[in-house]
Order: C-alpha cells, then sequence, then structure tokens
C-alpha cells in the first residue's frame, strides 16, 4: 500500500514545477505495480503516468498508458462500471483529455464531482477542478476555465489549503491576461 505514495510525491513535486522528480516517482510507482501483477495498483499508476506524459505533451504515450490503464481497472477485482465511480471517471476524463475532447472530459468532470465529494476529501476534489481549469485554458475556453478557477478558489478557502489557492489564482492571472492581451 506504501506504493501508491509516490503518486503523492509526484504530486508535490507537481505542484512545486519539477516535473522530472514527479516522472521518476510516477515510474516508480509503474513498475512496482507492474511487477506485483496488482491489476488495480497498475491501472492507477498507469493512470498518473498518462496524466504526466500529457502534460509533458507526449499525446501517444499518454494515450498507450491511459487506454492501458482503462483496460486493467475493466479486468481488475474492483471494477465497476466506469462512468459508476470516480476512478472510472477520472479515466474517461483523462482519455478525453489525450484525444483533445473537451466537451467529454468536461463532461466526466463534472460527473466526478459528486462522487469524489462523498468517496474523497474535497481536495481531491479542488484538484480535480484545477486540472479540468487547466486543460480548459489550453482548449481555449477560457470562460470555464474561469468558472472551474473560481470553484477551486472557494473550495481552497474552504478546506484551507494555501498552495492551492495560490495556484487556482496564478492560473486565473493566466486566464486574465489571455482575455485581455
Amino acid at each position: 500500500c506504501l506504493w501508491g505514495s509516490f503518486a503523492d510525491l509526484a504530486h508535490i513535486a507537481h505542484i512545486q514545477g519539477d516535473v522530472v522528480a514527479a516522472r521518476g516517482y510516477i515510474e516508480t510507482f509503474v513498475n512496482y505495480a507492474i511487477e506485483t501483477n496488482d491489476l488495480l495498483n497498475s491501472a492507477i499508476a498507469l493512470f498518473f503516468r498518462a496524466f504526466y506524459t500529457r502534460l509533458e505533451g507526449k499525446l501517444d504515450k499518454a494515450y498507450n498508458d491511459i487506454s492501458l490503464a482503462q483496460s486493467l481497472f475493466l479486468k481488475s477485482k474492483f471494477s465497476q462500471p466506469l462512468e459508476d465511480c470516480p476512478f472510472g471517471l477520472s479515466i474517461l476524463a483523462e482519455l478525453a483529455r489525450v484525444r483533445g475532447d473537451y466537451e467529454h472530459a468536461r463532461e466526466y468532470t463534472e460527473a466526478q464531482i459528486p462522487l469524489a465529494q462523498i468517496h474523497h476529501p474535497l481536495y481531491i476534489t479542488a484538484d480535480t477542478l484545477y486540472d479540468q481549469a487547466c486543460f480548459a485554458l489550453q482548449q481555449g475556453m477560457r470562460e470555464d476555465a474561469r468558472i472551474l478557477v473560481q470553484r477551486v478558489i472557494d473550495l481552497a478557502n474552504q478546506i484551507g489549503t494555501p498552495h492551492l489557492h495560490t495556484r487556482a489564482l496564478t492560473l486565473l492571472q493566466q486566464i486574465y491576461a489571455q482575455t485581455n492581451p
């Protein structure tokens, strides 16, 4: 169970802008998960690697990882329809992002939020919304990005996470800079 902490370390490195460290932590998690033949952990590890790989712009590699994550999750003993669980919806949203499909990424993210709020701490919800806001901005959907960032700011204030609040404000500044060049 402790190997999943590498995903947390990757998240921290990503927040601090250290993509190389984030990739290293995720590679360690992926290698461990695959060695143990644990389908669920392998799916989770590959999901995170797809996420970071997409952020690096390596869409073909990200697509392969997220597709394999989806397949492994569906084969795992914890599997349920992808649309019925937060992780399944995360997979679908990431697959849509890799494909550049903004509408489906938005749809799956919004469907994930109520389930995530039931099963996970609010930080996960805020982080999920932040990731979608970044994707919205990348896709030129500035108004959607602005609305999502405001939701992140509200949640960050509610749960007391200054780093997420700061990241959201920085993203909001980027949105306004693109809106008013």
